[in-house]
């Protein structure tokens, strides 16, 4: 594929990968593409020059530098959700990222796991609204009832105002809208896990106090 036929592909491409396929198209020359699919990603679009060159250009989107970037562990999740293509979305995502998760498909069924790991869980990931059993916040409840210091984030398809109130009352730390993408519930674990960790440390008498923070728009 000629340079000039890259252009067509600006769109997925960054503003420093252009400006990197200029400074190539003003040497003059082909270059070899290679497109993939890549997992949770947009298309990824891999380009290098002829071999005899010796020079490589790497074309990344926005999305795989932010997944690159978001940072990894292997803590232990509790994962409640009752539909099946999303349990094993975040399931994956979370998976992806280093964690080793539980899964559950309702919030009784979630509650049966952690009273098995509750020892070894380090946070807990469960819909807002589940049926039929106990909701996400019944969850958080019964757990908070054993270890307080779990942190609990809630995923809702739906900004449901009541809900996410009293899912702030019962201490969640945070609660996201689905869909949601690989980064920012990565991003989002993370956050809880390190805040979780830090808490633990002794505070000064005037240290800010823990408050759920919203995702909707």
């Amino acid at each position: 594929m000629s340079l000039d036929e890259l252009n067509d592909l600006h769109a997925g491409v960054d503003a420093s990968a252009r400006r990197r396929l200029q400074a190539l198209r003003e040497e003059g020359g082909e270059v070899a593409v290679q497109l993939s699919t890549r997992a949770f990603g947009p298309l990824g679009v891999d380009v290098e020059r002829d071999p005899a060159d010796d020079v490589e250009l790497g074309i990344r989107t926005a999305q795989e530098d932010r997944r690159e970037g978001t940072a990894v562990g292997n803590e232990t999740i509790l994962l409640v959700e009752d539909d099946l293509a999303n349990r094993e979305y975040s399931r994956a995502v979370l998976e992806q990222f280093g964690y080793r998760v539980l899964t559950a498909r309702s919030g009784d069924e979630g509650l049966r796991v952690w009273a098995a790991h509750r020892d070894e869980i380090n946070l807990v990931v469960t819909d807002l609204v589940m049926l039929p059993g106990r909701s996400g916040v019944q969850v958080c409840h019964a757990v908070h009832q054993q270890r307080a210091d779990v942190p609990v984030i809630t995923l809702s398809g739906y900004p449901l105002v009541a809900e996410m109130l009293e899912a702030g009352r019962e201490g969640m730390v945070e609660c996201l809208q689905k869909p949601i993408e690989p980064e920012d519930l990565a991003t989002a674990v993370r956050r809880a896990l390190d805040r979780a960790q830090a808490s633990r440390a002794p505070e000064p008498p005037d240290g800010p106090s823990a408050k759920t923070r919203w995702a909707f728009s």
